[in-house]
């Protein structure tokens, strides 16, 4: 959602004042200026190395109203460095409340259960085979509720309402058909059929007047269930999409017609994460340090602890910048290219309540709500450079706001990274430890001339 320009100058405005507010009484730094500039992308600066790796668990939302978050998830995959990743999508189903029930009357022709792909965000081998049942739920979804999947427990009953099995996810070529004389087209999109006797059998138990508003709707059918049933990609979907339906095709008269199901002000994407026996475990499990090799996960996996002492000759020459480096190496036995890196990563500030905040620096860059700005002052940005003679993966953090705070105040620096939209993206990270004589994280001070 776009921000109007009055709204974003103020917005800006607002936050310009409190940057200045919070670094103006720090005499060892102009850091106000540099906040809103792009000087720090290129300063040299010397590389600071007392930098600790560690694995964090965030508790995170995986609810959604309807129209966000644009995408959610349905599949089971094996990441050869991470181990099992698996999603469920529950949703309500909601429709235009009418008078006029002819599709309870009519014969009915088939049901079709469609999701819109997102194209760009699936992960896995979309080349295997794949299988997908439908069920529906046994529990109420709450609008008002937001479901963390520490407590997520929503039950479907067992009875398969549609399948769609062996099937390779076509995600380029745009859905055509014709109804009679009419042919309509629709985006790439997950078409599961539903059986038509057991989805209409339910609809036609219902007295007439459960249609007449959706609260009585929800309290008589509480939504669908869609469930992977093997291991094979994760199908990265828009159900929020306009596309995104149930439509019973039905002939009443001898006319055509169909009746639409949007899916409704309720979704949950439910993200499970097994890293038992994975490459990953240990650094997750925290048995082994980040000295060598670190690993980061989105969706509901392991988010990246950097914690940095206090070092008092921070305050012996003026600091004019602090940005973090992160390397990723490519990794033996690795497909970066079926299990994607990330393209942005966040940074959030470990000693605030969970859900952890982002940093001042990242907040700020967020507040212009345009994404060349965030990369423009704070980075965050998946690069390309060269290290030691070969190519790898590199992540700048303008994270300067932020040290300057904990320098004034001598304090540890205490920070989390994770991919930006986290739970809504499945993309992961294989990090050089800090430790690590090619790869190592790294701190870059950027000192200010006397």
């Amino acid at each position: 959602m776009k921000l109007s320009r009055t709204a974003n100058a103020i917005g800006k405005g607002i936050i310009c004042l409190f940057l200045f507010l919070q670094i103006s009484c720090n005499k060892t730094s102009d850091l106000g200026t540099d906040l809103i500039s792009d000087d720090w992308i290129h300063a040299i600066g010397v590389d600071y190395t007392n930098i600790k790796l560690s694995a964090i668990h965030e508790d995170s939302l995986t609810y959604a109203a309807a129209g966000f978050p644009p995408t959610l998830f349905v599949g089971n995959t094996e990441d050869p460095i991470f181990g099992t990743l698996k999603a469920e999508l529950f949703t309500q189903l909601n429709f235009a409340v009418t008078k006029e029930l002819a599709f309870l009357k009519g014969s009915v022709d088939s049901i079709i259960l469609s999701v819109k792909y997102d194209s760009s965000s699936s992960y896995g081998d979309l080349e295997a085979l794949h299988s997908i049942h439908v069920y529906q739920l046994q529990d109420t979804l709450k609008v008002s509720k937001a479901y963390m999947h520490s407590d997520l427990n929503i039950r479907y009953s067992p009875e398969i309402l549609g399948t769609l099995n062996n099937f390779k996810p076509n995600l380029k070529d745009s859905v055509k058909f014709k109804i009679d004389t009419i042919q309509y087209g629709f985006s790439p999109q997950l078409r599961i059929p539903l059986d038509t006797n057991k989805f209409m059998g339910i609809l036609r138990n219902f007295s007439d007047t459960v249609f007449n508003n959706l609260s009585s709707f929800y309290e008589q059918f509480r939504g669908l269930a869609i469930v992977p049933q093997n291991k094979a990609s994760l199908l990265a979907l828009q159900p929020s999409n306009s596309e995104s339906r149930v439509t019973i095709y039905y002939t009443i008269d001898n006319k055509k017609a169909q009746f639409n199901f949007f899916f409704g002000s309720s979704m949950v994407s439910y993200n499970r994460v097994d890293n038992s026996n994975s490459k990953a475990e240990p650094f997750i499990k925290n048995t082994v340090s980040g000295d060598s090799i670190a690993f980061m996960q989105g969706f509901n996996g392991t988010s990246l602890r950097v914690q940095i002492p206090y070092d008092s000759t921070w305050n012996e020459r003026l600091i004019k910048y602090a940005v973090l480096e992160i390397y990723s190496p490519e990794v033996s036995g690795d497909d970066t290219k079926l299990y994607k890196r990330p393209p942005y990563v966040m940074v959030k500030d470990k000693n605030t309540p969970q859900p952890y905040q982002n940093i001042i620096d990242a907040r700020y860059a967020l507040a212009s709500n345009s994404l060349n700005e965030l990369i423009r002052s704070f980075g965050g940005n998946l690069s390309k450079t060269t290290l030691n003679g070969e190519e790898v993966s590199l992540y700048r953090c303008n994270i300067t706001g932020h040290f300057i705070n904990a320098k004034k105040a001598k304090k540890d620096i205490d920070i989390i990274l994770s991919p930006l939209y986290k739970v809504y993206r499945a993309d992961r990270l294989v990090i050089g430890g800090s430790k690590n004589s090619k790869y190592g994280t790294k701190l870059k001070l950027v000192f200010s001339e006397q």
